[in-house]
């Protein structure tokens, strides 16, 4: 019982709450012989689960400490958890390309911390490659978002020298497009797309392939002025009968007249994502990709490419995709929403991008943390919006617990006054593991609570007793131990002093909380992560003169 009662607290704790099935699986990979009576084994599991998720978070951690202490202990660097790639050497270079169609989002997040986790563990260079190349999708502003995003996600392992856009490397994709037609691997094809198709599907080639190296060159050359947009591509020379039809004479450069954030109307010749990858690959002694697995054809298409140069092809991960269910994470659709102003911007509270996330408070190796207990799989995952924080919550709750002080913040204030209340000096600690003091208040009998009261008793926590009864606080006692065996109702309070300081609470749902704070507060940096006393952890955002903001991060 107690092996159950303590991978359930585990769970519990983990989680935010324990779940019958993950808690079944943990016990039966300690004690496979349980298998034989195994719906014995889960009804025992379902009482002890119930009984578990009952309990507070304190009662929860207090049971496991007795049960199993080194649940607590720092564990090693989880780095060295994750398995290893091929072909590990000492000169290794990662990679991770987003395109600039908005800031980074969570499923952005998982596949740069994993890339980022690899990077550490071996020691590797992390490039970070913005893909611009297609200019009909670009967000400026991403330009400045990606790259602040990422080096605050890995810690600023990636550096400036370690930043990579593409539409500044347009000369050297033009001397490798030379070099490609010099070879004859690839030549310049101006069937209309419809002839084409059809011809592929046919497994026949089009007449176009049959040109000499000087001919592709001459039409090469007359793409920059010579013919309109939709007209003309360079096709990489695969094999017509290839099984996958999306992988037969699959293309490499067009023309896009589309105005280019970066550059105007400098560049009109551009290439298409698997020449620019590929060059970028080898130009940068790519080693090792890690990337979604739906990118698997491109991956062979890259294949091709680097075999018909003779370069050496870099091993290859791919990840499964992440759902994330009851989240946004369209940049284009978010964007129309931010400029129609239903958004504050890309750090409003309510969205999943990681301007938003950092803003609340999430700590990257949080972000880190959850990739990492995903890991690399090529399995797709589907997980709920409460799902997914719970999980960050917990990571996220773990790197912040030790240091953020706590105080008191009474929402929605409600005032009253406790008769014959003697006049006490009360002080509280900043931090329970530090035990110093630090928190001084000068209580008299009038003070602001949570709610309205209903008959019963109270203490004032870490105060003083009460008991209340037809509309009226009177004083009971001072000690806990007093009211203890009593069941008296535990709850939050502050002085009714003039040196309260007003606060706002932004909550995830973008809905505001105001209340009471202790006059502490005025002395935090902006910034800091406070936890509020049985409200939550929330995030000072600024001082507004009047109030003082906090933005909600998690229980």
């Amino acid at each position: 019982m107690d092996r159950i009662k303590r991978l359930a607290l585990e769970n519990a704790l983990k989680y935010g709450k324990a779940d019958v099935d993950k808690v079944l699986g943990k016990v039966l990979a300690e004690s496979p012989e349980l298998k034989n009576d195994i719906n014995k084994l889960k009804q025992k599991i379902k009482v002890i689960v119930h009984e578990v998720n009952a309990l507070s978070n304190e009662n929860k951690e207090n049971l496991l400490r007795r049960l199993n202490p080194k649940f607590f202990e720092k564990k090693e660097s989880i780095e060295k958890e994750i398995k290893e790639l091929k072909n590990v050497h000492k000169e290794m270079v990662l990679r991770f390309e987003p395109s600039p169609s908005g800031p980074l989002h969570l499923g952005h997040a998982y596949v740069l911390c994993l890339n980022y986790a690899y990077a550490k563990k071996y020691n590797a260079r992390l490039i970070l490659r913005i893909a611009d190349t297609n200019a009909s999708n670009i967000y400026p502003q991403a330009y400045d978002l990606i790259p602040r995003d990422a080096k605050w996600l890995t810690n600023d392992f990636i550096k400036d020298d370690d930043i990579i856009v593409q539409s500044d490397r347009l000369d050297l994709y033009y001397e490798y497009a030379l070099k490609f037609l010099e070879k004859g691997i690839v030549y310049i094809c101006t069937c209309p797309a419809e002839s084409f198709r059809e011809l592929v599907a046919k497994k026949e080639e089009c007449s176009c392939r049959k040109n000499s190296i000087d001919t592709n060159i001459k039409k090469w050359h007359k793409m920059f002025s010579g013919y309109n947009e939709g007209d003309v591509v360079m096709r990489m020379k695969s094999d017509i009968s290839h099984k996958n039809p999306a992988l037969r004479d699959f293309p490499l450069f067009r023309i896009n007249d589309d105005e280019h954030p970066r550059h105007g109307k400098k560049y009109r010749v551009w290439p298409l994502m698997n020449f620019a990858v590929s060059v970028d690959d080898h130009d940068t002694c790519v080693t090792h990709i890690i990337r979604a697995k739906d990118h698997a054809d491109n991956a062979i298409r890259q294949k091709m490419i680097f075999e018909a140069f003779g370069w050496d092809i870099p091993e290859t991960e791919f990840v499964g995709k992440i759902n994330f269910k009851g989240m946004n994470l369209s940049t284009t659709e978010t964007r129309t929403k931010i400029d129609d102003g239903m958004y504050e911007g890309w750090d409003d509270i309510r969205l999943a991008f990681l301007p938003a996330l950092r803003r609340r408070g999430y700590k990257p190796d949080a972000f880190l943390n959850y990739a990492l207990s995903i890991g690399i799989t090529l399995n797709d995952k589907t997980t709920s919006k409460e799902e997914l924080f719970k999980q960050l919550d917990s990571f996220n709750k773990q790197l912040i617990e030790k240091t953020s002080y706590r105080y008191f913040f009474i929402p929605e204030p409600y005032k009253i006054h406790i008769t014959n209340a003697p006049e006490i000096n009360v002080e509280l600690d900043l931090h329970p593991d530090e035990r110093k003091g630090g928190r001084k208040f000068n209580c008299a009998g009038d003070f602001y609570v949570c709610e309205e009261l209903s008959d019963g008793l109270y203490r004032l926590m870490d105060c003083l007793n009460f008991v209340y009864e037809n509309g009226k606080a009177k004083f009971h006692s001072l000690k806990y131990a007093d009211v203890k065996d009593k069941k008296a109702t535990i709850i939050n309070w502050l002085p009714s002093t003039e040196h309260l300081v007003d606060v706002e609470v932004k909550m995830p749902d973008n809905a505001i909380i105001k209340g009471k704070g202790e006059h502490l507060l005025q002395d935090l940096e902006e910034g800091a992560i406070v936890q509020f006393v049985r409200f939550g952890f929330c995030r000072y955002d600024r001082n507004e003169g009047d109030k003082m903001v906090f933005w909600f991060l998690h229980k």
